[in-house]
């Protein structure tokens, strides 16, 4: 789960292939509907996390169409298709979101309301691992290789 703008943002199943993504205020003891805020299905899978950024949480499905929806209301803000196969969950530098496919496919978009593609990059090897960042280096696993890339 992740936690931000008091809640907590869970992936949860609703059957063996369907997913859903919860918004919960935090509690004491049993869950209770009360608590949960909102919920979504559409565009939620089940390996790549949500990633929040501020009031926006931004997802991606297995096909590759990604969705920015308002982390207090669950409003979509855009959904996009920008390709690929997914596993690895996208992570945000900058204000840059860093999605990998499994085609070895990166693309970057803006961490705003509004979508736009900022760069796409194609290196070798599937990605099914997700980025890391340290020391201003962003790092990037596929099956056959080792990226680090930095200034």
């Amino acid at each position: 789960p992740s936690y931000g703008n008091g809640l907590f943002f869970i992936v949860g199943s609703v059957s063996q292939d369907h997913f859903c993504v919860y918004a919960v205020r935090p509690g004491e003891g049993k869950l209770r509907k009360d608590r949960v805020v909102w919920q979504r299905s559409k565009g939620i899978a089940h390996v790549p996390s949500p990633l929040l950024v501020g009031r926006e949480l931004f997802v991606i499905d297995r096909t590759g169409v990604a969705t920015c929806v308002d982390a207090l209301t669950g409003k979509e803000r855009w959904r996009k298709r920008i390709g690929g196969n997914y596993d690895a969950s996208p992570i945000e530098v900058r204000g840059r979101i860093y999605y990998c496919s499994r085609e070895g496919k990166t693309t970057v978009l803006s961490a705003s309301k509004e979508f736009e593609i900022l760069a796409t990059n194609q290196l070798d090897g599937p990605f099914r691992a997700s980025p890391a960042v340290t020391d201003g280096a962003l790092f990037l696993r596929s099956d056959t290789h080792l990226y680090r890339i930095d200034e």
